[in-house]
């Protein structure tokens, strides 16, 4: 808490991530809770970044989202509703080894349902487009 407190970064606002993580207990997780976690852990690290970015929050929830449709099999939760917000738009360096799960979020997007193993060489090409280019899909 030492480093978080300085950057306004409350207990509280680290105890709201917990709720989207909650959901996935629920015979039918809620997808505003998932993305909301997303969203929230995409600002408490910007913050610990020192850099903020407008597009911070759908590149969380897309990531979020996506996460749980990836490791749990959940096309109900599939986030390519977040896709359009984010086409072309180029991330700050400074935010780059944040926004690659949102790079590699997008990845999943498009190959949705197929799931695509995790450290192939096309992920791996993906992630240095992202941290030379900065973005996202």
């Amino acid at each position: 808490m030492s480093q978080l407190i300085p950057r306004g970064i409350s207990g509280k606002a680290l105890a709201a991530i917990e709720d989207g993580w909650a959901t996935l207990l629920d015979e039918s997780p809620d997808r505003d809770r998932i993305a909301k976690r997303g969203e929230l852990i995409f600002e408490i690290a910007a913050r610990l970044l020192g850099e903020s970015d407008s597009k911070l929050a759908p590149a969380g929830r897309l990531f979020a989202l996506q996460q749980v449709a990836r490791k749990h099999l959940r096309p109900s939760i599939h986030a390519d509703s977040e896709l359009p917000g984010l086409a072309g738009h180029r991330f700050a360096r400074k935010l780059r080894p944040l926004t690659a799960f949102a790079r590699l979020a997008v990845r999943d997007v498009k190959q949705f349902p197929e799931i695509e193993p995790e450290a192939t060489p096309a992920r791996a090409v993906a992630l240095l487009s992202h941290r030379l280019f900065g973005t996202i899909g």
